[in-house]
């Protein structure tokens, strides 16, 4: 599969500023917002762009400068060659983007599948990040079905298959739910998703090519304890896609944390998660 590059629908004010930044993984795309003295760095779901975050980085601009980022292969950022997002090229990235403008501290905000990014950038500079800001992350909790999906061989093979040939996947996704292996709402969140060729190679990309960025429950929570790095989880009370009672285990490893349980679904928390945010 080729890579992505979704049609851009640019709508920020005029206050914000679009760059584009060559990095040894690949283009990224990012917007700079508001002009506080504190730096947030946002990174969005599936799907998403970083137009998400206008609303956050409007509420919070006062208090901080923005820097919302395209996740490859949505929006304006991609990649040239289709091979794995390692660690390292992620970190070489992020250090490159720090420098170009001239980041010192800052604080990292992830939602849902943004949640890698947010937390591969504070394993990158973990003495310059103040605050982990976590909305809903992925990144934390090994999934039995995005395991099976992603792993070498065969598995991998069926996954591709599955997805080239979505009617035989709309068969398998319903029956997985009538055997109830999977909640209602997260097996219409999946249908929804799997719509168009351009989703489903999209899902096929980011599963695939993001799989490296993960560390483990082990790690993460030493280096926040050891950095002293504030962790605040913002958890929808409603979410079927990534239930805030998965990340039980990790938050008892850490030191310090706070938790808000907000009254919304998975797809509704950006927004919900600001009054709590400004908090």
């Amino acid at each position: 599969m080729q890579s992505i590059v979704l049609t851009p629908r640019i709508i920020e004010s005029s206050s914000s500023k679009h760059s584009l930044l060559e990095s040894p993984a690949g283009i990224l795309r990012y917007i700079r917002s508001g002009s506080g003295p504190k730096v947030l760095i946002t990174f969005h779901g599936f799907g998403q762009e970083a137009r998400v975050f206008n609303g956050f980085a409007t509420s919070v601009g006062q208090q901080y400068t923005v820097y919302s980022f395209d996740l490859f292969y949505h929006g304006m950022s991609s990649r040239t060659v289709d091979t794995p997002l390692s660690k390292a090229l992620w970190s070489a990235s992020f250090n490159q983007f720090c420098i170009k403008e001239s980041i010192t501290t800052f604080e990292a905000l992830g939602f849902s599948f943004g949640g890698r990014f947010a937390l591969a950038s504070m394993m990158t500079r973990p003495l310059q990040c103040k605050k982990l800001h976590l909305l809903a992350p992925d990144g934390i909790n090994s999934s039995f079905w995005y395991e099976l999906a992603t792993a070498p061989g065969i598995s991998d093979r069926i996954f591709k298959r599955l997805l080239e040939r979505p009617t035989y996947l709309f068969r398998f996704i319903r029956s997985v739910q009538q055997l109830r292996l999977m909640p209602p709402g997260a097996s219409k969140f999946a249908l929804s998703q799997l719509e168009t060729q351009e989703q489903r190679d999209l899902i096929y990309l980011t599963w695939t090519m993001f799989k490296p960025l993960k560390y483990s429950q082990e790690l993460l929570a030493g280096t926040i304890n050891r950095f002293g790095i504030k962790t605040i989880m913002y958890l929808a009370k409603y979410d079927q896609i990534l239930p805030g009672d998965k990340l039980s285990k990790f938050a008892s490893q850490l030191d310090y944390h706070q938790k808000f349980v907000i009254p919304c679904g998975h797809e509704q928390l950006i927004a919900k998660s600001i009054p709590f945010f400004i908090k």
